[in-house]
């Protein structure tokens, strides 16, 4: 399990600048604004949400939301101001910190549209889910998921985006551009960015089988196939398999390296033998 602290979240519009929501965390009635799914999994395997400035911090008041307990789900949600339109820039940013050494687990944020949230959880559909997700040595990686729906399907990126596995506070931006393209940023550097197109398979292929094309009905599928007109040499068959050795003199190959107790190194032989045809 990991204790993690989330201790900011901002989704905003950058071309008007305009925040739709954000969260700190630093007052008590955060509770207020989230709403915790009750219905998503029996009580007894929700785990409770701590107010805290965690174990390592600079600043006591400045607090965030912690996981407490092992072996238990956990979720979250709020509102947005207002919707918004996806022809402007958009930018998810939030902070994390994982204070055990990681094992398996994950932190998450998910942009929704309107959902009963007494019944949030992992199978609610979303538009984008971004966070780090760490699960043994060789699962280690920053989802960027985008929902697409002509295909229906939540859409990973291709190449992994790297995440920070220490027990620091990181900062994960994701800005998603109005010409296409993306920006991923942790602690506010670039850690991936490029096309939308490229990075993900919103498109279908470029190119794609023909399906009325069909093997001709004399298709032979086997990688290789007698020569029907390759023919032995005249005289093959008279060849012995075996050529006896005319005192073909011995080869010696002499050793180089230096005895320790001074004596000279012995030799290797080597007999030479000299076939006809292959069997």
């Amino acid at each position: 399990m990991i204790y993690s602290i989330l201790t900011f979240i901002a989704i905003c519009a950058v071309s008007s600048g305009k925040i739709y929501f954000q969260e700190n965390f630093n007052d008590a009635a955060w509770e207020k604004r989230w709403t915790v799914p009750t219905e998503w999994k029996p009580e007894d395997q929700l785990g409770d949400w701590k107010w805290t400035a965690g174990e390592f911090h600079a600043d006591a008041s400045d607090k965030g939301i912690q996981t407490s307990q092992d072996a238990r789900f956990y979720g979250l949600s709020a509102k947005l101001s207002e919707s918004f339109s996806n022809a402007k820039d958009l930018v998810i940013q939030f902070s994390v910190k994982h204070e055990q050494d990681l094992d398996c687990g994950g932190a998450y944020i998910k942009l929704l549209g309107d959902i009963d949230q007494s019944k949030f959880g992992g199978d609610s559909p979303y538009q984008i889910m971004f966070g780090p997700d760490i699960c043994g040595p060789s699962n280690k990686k920053t989802h960027v998921i985008f929902n697409y729906k002509p295909k229906a399907d939540n859409l990973l990126i291709k190449n992994e985006v790297t995440v920070k596995s220490d027990k620091l506070s990181h900062l994960y931006t994701l800005h998603v551009k109005a010409d296409n393209t993306f920006d991923v940023l942790i602690d506010l550097e670039s850690v991936k960015s490029g096309s939308l197109e490229e990075n993900w398979d919103f498109l279908l292929p470029k190119e794609i089988k023909d399906p009325s094309v069909s093997k001709p009905a004399d298709w032979v599928d086997k990688k290789k196939i007698p020569d029907p007109e390759d023919k032995k040499p005249e005289g093959y068959d008279d060849t012995p398999k075996e050529i006896p050795t005319q005192r073909l003199p011995s080869l010696r190959i002499g050793m180089t390296r230096r005895m320790g107790s001074g004596r000279l190194p012995r030799s290797i032989t080597l007999t030479t033998k000299v076939l006809g045809r292959p069997s």
